[in-house]
Order: structure tokens, then C-alpha cells, then sequence
């Protein structure tokens, strides 16, 4: 079985819009218009003299796995999270490692 669809948002509390998107569309294969893992959000990129939202570009990512998105949130956004265990890090490098495995196994990394 190959993904075909995957997409994880970071939304504020109350909010009805994300500010991050990571998106994965397989059906887009034929269409080398966008990467087909890609970030997307309404933040405002400059390169050089051209400033667009992060929404009008498909910047890409490779593979992003909800093990990752989880780290990204607990880490880097200081999230609250609950778990009977402290060693949640390494359960979700050890979850992580199984989907990249199955991944691989399947030809899509």
C-alpha cells in the first residue's frame, strides 16, 4: 500500500485558519507545478526583493511524519502534553523509525 494523501496543520485556539500546513498529495505526481511534499502557511517569506506568503509557494519538505509533527509540537511550541511515561521522546523516535521503515520497504522514500 502507497500513501496516496497526508496533510498536518498547526492551528491557534480559536482560530479557524492554520499558520503551518504540511501537505503530501500523490495524485499530483503528473504535475511537476508543486513538490509533492510541501509546507504551506499564511507567514510572509522574503528572498530578495520578492515577499509572498508561505501559501503561494509549495515550499517542499520530503517525508513528514506525524511522529514529527508531535516532537515539533510538545519542542518547539512548548505544547502541553499528557503521558503517563517520560520517555516520550524515544517512543516516538521508535515510532518514527517503524514508519520510515514501511516507507522505505515500499519505495517511497
Amino acid at each position: 500500500m502507497t500513501p496516496q494523501l497526508y496533510g498536518y496543520t498547526v492551528t491557534p485556539h480559536g482560530d479557524t485558519q492554520p499558520v503551518l500546513r504540511w501537505e503530501y498529495d500523490g495524485h499530483r505526481e503528473d504535475n511537476p507545478v508543486w513538490s509533492l511534499n510541501h509546507l504551506q502557511g499564511p507567514i510572509q517569506i522574503t528572498v530578495g526583493p520578492t515577499t509572498l506568503p508561505l501559501n503561494d509557494w509549495h515550499l517542499p519538505t520530503g517525508w513528514v511524519t506525524l511522529e514529527d509533527i508531535i516532537r515539533f509540537c510538545i519542542v518547539d511550541l512548548a505544547a502541553e502534553y499528557r503521558h503517563r511515561d517520560d520517555n516520550w521522546h524515544q517512543l516516538l523516535r521508535e515510532s518514527r523509525q517503524a514508519t520510515l521503515l514501511e516507507l522505505a520497504e515500499i519505495g517511497d522514500l
